[in-house]
């Protein structure tokens, strides 16, 4: 899902004419941190497991912080906030295994493997419509209300800094030779250029 949040960004960002509205990201130490260690979570020990996502999601909350600024931060935290509050009540990220079954992945364990922080979803889940209940069968992969807002969060973050890019690319000397663009975008001989 975020990948193709990503495709989705960068297609926007190439094909929209507008300028970066909200500028670079900060702090992006902390988001590959908490990105990391999501990742090793599911190699540390299974007592060790709920520490390290705790510390992984405070080093993204604090990566948000830094962004406060920038709109797509808000949507962001809402589905980081999503995420957090089913997990939290329930201990785990409870998964809909009739949502599984629908694209292809019936009887999967989602208690075991990359997806350590995963749990059945069961007639005693909280929150169970903050679950992962939303099928996506290209991915063949099972996504939550909160996956979903993050994901386009990251799709208008990825367009803002594509489109960023592009501005500064148009107004940037060409780089090849002492040339520039003029305003429709065409190559200018030097003596030419302003």
């Amino acid at each position: 899902m975020f990948v193709l949040a990503v495709v989705i960004g960068v297609t926007g960002g190439l094909t929209l004419r507008s300028r970066s509205r909200f500028g670079s990201p900060r702090a992006v130490a902390l988001i590959l941190g908490a990105a990391g260690l999501q990742l090793l979570g599911g190699r540390a020990p299974e007592g060790a497991r709920p520490a390290v996502v705790a510390v992984s999601l405070a080093l993204a909350c604090a990566w948000l912080l830094c962004q406060r600024r920038h709109a797509a931060s808000v949507l962001l935290a809402v589905g980081a906030a999503a995420n957090t509050a089913v997990i939290a009540a329930n201990g785990g990220m409870p998964v809909d295994s009739s949502a599984l079954a629908s694209v292809g992945r019936a009887n999967l364990d989602v208690s075991n493997g990359f997806l350590y922080k995963h749990i059945p979803l069961d007639a005693g889940t909280r929150l169970a419509f903050l679950a992962d209940r939303i099928p996506i069968p290209l991915e063949r992969n099972v996504i939550s209300i909160g996956d979903a807002v993050m994901a386009a969060g990251i799709a208008l973050w990825v367009a803002d800094a594509v489109a960023g890019w592009r501005a500064a690319r148009r107004s940037s000397p060409a780089v090849h030779g002492e040339h520039g663009r003029g305003a429709e975008g065409r190559v200018l001989p030097s003596s030419v250029r302003p």
